[in-house]
C-alpha cells in the first residue's frame, strides 16, 4: 500500500512497553506488529477511556489508536456484521477525526486507497475510514500526496 513517506508513522518502543505495562500486555520482543497482535475487541471501551483520559502522549495514543482499530475490525469480524450504529467503532471515528494530524498514518493505512493491503479484499472498517479520508482531503490539502 501506498501511504505518502512523509505521512509514516510507528508505534515506538516507549510506547509499547507504556501500553503493555498500563494494560498489563505482553511485550516479548520478537512479536511482530505488537499493536496488532494484543488487539482485544473485549477490552474497547477501556482503551478508548484510556485514549481520553489526558495521561498519554502522542505516540502512546497513535499506538493505542491502532489497537483500537484493529480491537473492532476483530469485533466486526467474530460478529459478523458491519460496523453501521456501532457505538465504539463511532468514538473511535471521531478520535481519528479530532486528532487527523496524529492519525494520518492510520487514516491512509486502514482506508487502503490504492486496495492494496488486504489480499482477500478490504478490512470491514475501511469503507468508513475511507469516507473519513475523502472528507479529511478535501478541507486539508496539505495531508494528501505531494
Amino acid at each position: 500500500m501506498h501511504v505518502p513517506e512523509r505521512h509514516w508513522r510507528f508505534p515506538t518502543a516507549a510506547a509499547i512497553d507504556s501500553l503493555a505495562r498500563r494494560f498489563g500486555l505482553p511485550n516479548r520482543g520478537n512479536m511482530q506488529d505488537w499493536e496488532i497482535q494484543v488487539a482485544d475487541p473485549a477490552r474497547l471501551d477501556e482503551f478508548l477511556t484510556a485514549y481520553d483520559d489526558g495521561t498519554l502522549d502522542g505516540d502512546e495514543r497513535f499506538t493505542l489508536m491502532e489497537m483500537i482499530i484493529q480491537s473492532c475490525e476483530m469485533a466486526f469480524e467474530q460478529a459478523g456484521r458491519t460496523p453501521v450504529n456501532d457505538r465504539q467503532w463511532n468514538r473511535a471515528l471521531e478520535r481519528i477525526r479530532r486528532d487527523v494530524d496524529l492519525h494520518i498514518y492510520s487514516l491512509w493505512y486502514w482506508a487502503d486507497p490504492d486496495g492494496e493491503s488486504k489480499s482477500t479484499g478490504e478490512w470491514i472498517v475501511t469503507p468508513d475510514l475511507r469516507k473519513m479520508m475523502a472528507e479529511v482531503l478535501s478541507t486539508r490539502t496539505d495531508l494528501g500526496e505531494r
